[in-house]
């Protein structure tokens, strides 16, 4: 009995050990982070819910400038940066491993990829801006010539020019 009751203390300890210190029980410390989990998911659902509604109103009331829009869609670009963007979270997340597992020499690769991919996402970005129609048009204008002559701002407009 006496072993057994020495099975019972090694298996407490070797619990205990993965508690954080701000935890009272490893009990106090699963609820935490179960309601932790549940409070990511509703406020990623009301996020995607509101972003969603609001595109759908959007483009209930614009169908026309939706219709245009898509006119001038390249799916291939998009379907690049869509791309790009998985595999920088790849990597990002390989990165986050390789520091859990005391890899040093893998987190620095892994966030030089994370890098380099946010480059090509920007650089992608940067591609389907100016081949797509969209330019911008900046000028200098007078707020109020009376009252301060020397008072100038910059008003910048996006135009989209017909193809």
């Amino acid at each position: 009995m006496a072993s057994h009751t020495a099975d019972v203390e090694v298996s407490t300890s070797a619990h205990h050990s993965t508690l954080q210190h701000h935890f009272e029980n490893a009990d106090q410390q699963k609820d935490a982070s179960t309601i932790g989990m549940w409070v990511f998911l509703v406020t990623e659902v009301m996020f995607f819910g509101g972003m969603f509604l609001a595109y759908f109103v959007y483009r209930q009331a614009y169908p026309a400038a939706f219709a245009s829009a898509s006119n001038k869609t390249v799916l291939l670009i998009g379907a690049v940066n869509t791309t790009v963007l998985i595999c920088s979270s790849l990597t990002m997340a390989l990165a986050v491993h390789s520091a859990a597992l005391g890899k040093k020499n893998l987190i620095v690769l892994f966030l030089v990829l994370t890098l380099l991919l946010g480059g090509t996402f920007l650089g992608v970005r940067h591609t389907s801006i100016t081949t797509s129609g969209f330019t911008t048009k900046c000028r200098a204008t007078t707020l109020n010539a009376k009252a301060a002559p020397t008072l100038r701002t910059r008003r910048c407009s996006l135009r989209c020019t017909s193809a």
